[in-house]
């Protein structure tokens, strides 16, 4: 997943925990690295925020954040449910800066169908994770989140 700075930074997240950036417009990049440590294999997502800072969601939903155009990176905790198989995960700002997280997540060990679920952080605190799913009889995968000009969120469903 690619992201932008506000200077035209490039930075790309991969794998559940991998990432890279380019600082000249993509003529060169930097050797990746990993901004997360819980395994790999999920889709993963960025986003920079106004003032720089970069925001990442990886495997298991672990949010990681970094000030400093991701050369370290701080660990902002799970966002998903202890006892859930969350993976899959799609985030984007909005015009405030708020966050906004959607993951495909089924309970583990039990046949539950995997479901989509919600969070947002309001620069403070995550809100409480909510299944977005009209359908829990129908497995639901690889959820994406946007908005448009008016800051209204979009889910397909």
């Amino acid at each position: 997943v690619l992201s932008v700075g506000p200077n035209d930074e490039l930075y790309v997240t991969w794998d559940g925990i991998r990432f890279t950036r380019s600082l000249d417009h993509g003529n060169t990049w930097d050797k990746w690295s990993y901004f997360g440590s819980d395994g790999g294999s999920s889709r993963t997502g960025s986003v920079v925020l106004s003032n720089g800072d970069i925001w990442t969601v990886g495997t298991g939903i672990n949010i990681a954040r970094s000030t400093d155009q991701g050369k370290t990176w701080m660990d902002q905790g799970k966002i998903s449910q202890p006892d859930y198989d969350a993976r899959h995960a799609s985030i984007m700002r909005d015009a405030k800066d708020n966050i906004h997280v959607v993951w495909r997540g089924a309970r583990k060990d039990t046949n539950e169908k995997p479901q989509i679920w919600y969070s947002m952080f309001d620069g403070f605190s995550w809100s409480q994770p909510e299944t977005v799913s009209k359908d829990s009889s129908a497995y639901q995968f690889y959820p994406t989140i946007t908005r448009d000009a008016n800051d209204n969120l979009y889910i397909p469903l």
